[in-house]
């Protein structure tokens, strides 16, 4: 009886190093699942961590066009406003000027009269140019 308590000992003993070596080695083998799933998140990781610099980096430039841009608005604006300004006050001073010409014209008593028109001929065209 004995000896058959051994045996059964000896294929118990055997079958729990057989399973404890299973066990292990499909520990092993989900361990190293694990570190190839570790090492892949770690190379996305840095993936997205450069793709976010970058995205970054395009961001600063978008902001940084966008200001120049409303600065190169701002300096068109004042500019046209500068241009109107300059614009009445040229008309202004024209129509000043000729104002203050008419009225020496008229100081000196002459008055203003319309061009002489030719006389009409019967069909009513005239017969020159008077300006011509």
């Amino acid at each position: 009886m004995k000896n058959m308590w051994d045996t059964v000992w000896t294929v118990w003993s055997l079958g729990t190093e057989v399973y404890n070596y299973i066990q292990t080695n499909k520990a092993d083998e989900h361990i190293g699942s694990l570190s190839r799933q570790v090492e892949y998140l770690q190379m996305h990781t840095q993936q997205m961590h450069t793709q976010q610099m970058h995205t970054q980096h395009l961001l600063h430039q978008v902001f940084t066009l966008q200001d120049i841009i409303i600065k190169q608005q701002c300096v068109i604006c004042v500019l046209i406003a500068l241009l109107m300004i300059t614009c009445t006050l040229l008309i202004t001073w024209v129509v000043g000027s000729l104002w203050a010409r008419a009225r020496n014209f008229r100081s000196k008593g002459h008055e203003f009269k319309s061009p002489p028109y030719p006389a009409a001929t019967p069909t009513g065209a005239p017969t020159e140019d008077p300006y011509g």
